[in-house]
């Protein structure tokens, strides 16, 4: 009876330990990852952002060793004075920010991680009288936030067109369906805005009409992935296992839209609809993301293509129509604009794998 009362007390010391473990392991886990944080310039996280969230959904960030969490911004200025502040770790911005930010404000951040191209351009109402940039001259002009990339873009555009930004009256009209009623109700007479706003302003029903983009921003850099100096000079380990589950993310992304949306569905149940199989809101999404990989060049890429890969001729053609349209006064070295890339740690894995995964998630 003793010998059994024994063997139960062990029994039950050796589950409790076992118990104990199971329940440090997390913790244990969570200790020895490093931890990143990422700001994405935008109010509202949406599935068009898979390089952000999607990551964190399939644990690619967790197999490279990185436990990463998303800071809440609100447009391109904000990331920047996350990084600078030390409250955020990597960051997505528009390089115009970034370039005036480097430029014009001495600010030391740099482009780590190129993601899309330059797509901006304006809208009007389907029936506006308006046809051209110089028909904008004295009109209100909306933007989703006064301190994102549409507004150097704009000015940039005005003053080929012959006139000054502030001979139009530029209006913060936020993200969302307000944007598209900004629009039909005549607070503003255009808007400027990218290729995934479109998107979900015509599966919400608005009527537009898009001016034509201006041939010099197809070969420029849209938004980036950017740090500080510092960051970038002693994190260069992070940064390649962060480009790497970044890299597998667009991939995946390209592969099955559908997908990455239901993922995030899952991922941020309260931006989910009530219904799931509500085939409104997932046209409405996938068109949102797929307008977002379309800026990506995504869907024409090919497998071996070098995402992250940075051009030192973009960089510098981009900071010279800057300056060219006063949005900075002086430049800086084109080095100090970007880092050096690491395409060849960012691709170190088996695509045909992830494409294989996304074919076949359900």
């Amino acid at each position: 009876m003793t010998r059994r009362k024994d063997f139960l007390a062990a029994f039950a010391s050796l589950v409790f330990l076992a118990l104990m473990l199971v329940n440090a392991a997390p913790a244990a886990e969570s200790q020895s990852l490093t931890k990143v944080r990422i700001a994405v310039a935008t109010p509202q996280l949406g599935p068009q952002y898979p390089f952000a969230t999607l990551p964190i959904a399939m644990g690619w960030f967790r197999q490279e060793g990185l436990d990463v969490s998303v800071v809440p911004g609100t447009a391109s200025q904000t990331t920047v004075q996350l990084l600078l502040a030390g409250q955020a770790d990597l960051g997505v911005l528009v390089p115009e920010t970034g370039i005036i930010a480097r430029a014009q404000q001495g600010a030391s951040i740099r482009s780590v991680y190129p993601l899309a191209r330059l797509s901006y351009t304006f809208a009007v109402a389907a029936d506006s009288p308006i046809r051209t940039i110089a028909d904008l001259k004295g009109k209100k002009i909306g933007h989703i936030s006064l301190g994102g990339g549409t507004v150097p873009y704009a000015a940039q555009r005005f003053s080929e067109a012959g006139f000054g930004a502030s001979e139009v009256q530029s209006i913060a009209v936020g993200f969302g369906p307000q944007v598209g009623e900004a629009l039909k109700s005549g607070r503003v007479d255009a808007l400027v805005g990218f290729t995934s706003l479109w998107s979900i302003l015509r599966s919400s029903g608005y009527q537009f009409r898009l001016f034509p983009e201006a041939s010099w921003q197809r070969t420029m850099y849209g938004y980036n992935y950017y740090a500080t100096d510092a960051y970038t000079k002693a994190n260069q380990a992070v940064i390649a296992k962060f480009g790497r589950a970044v890299t597998k993310a667009i991939i995946f992304a390209k592969t099955n839209p559908e997908a990455v949306v239901r993922i995030f569905w899952k991922q941020f149940p309260a931006s989910a609809p009530a219904d799931p199989n509500d085939p409104a809101a997932l046209a409405r999404d996938i068109g949102s993301l797929r307008g977002q990989l379309a800026d990506m060049n995504a869907f024409s890429r090919k497998l071996s293509y070098p995402w992250g890969y940075q051009d030192r001729g973009k960089w510098e053609a981009m900071q010279q129509y800057m300056f060219r349209g006063g949005q900075i006064t002086k430049t800086v070295p084109t080095s100090a604009l970007f880092m050096r890339p690491l395409v060849q740690k960012w691709h170190d894995f088996d695509k045909q794998r992830i494409v294989q995964r996304a074919r076949n998630w359900r």
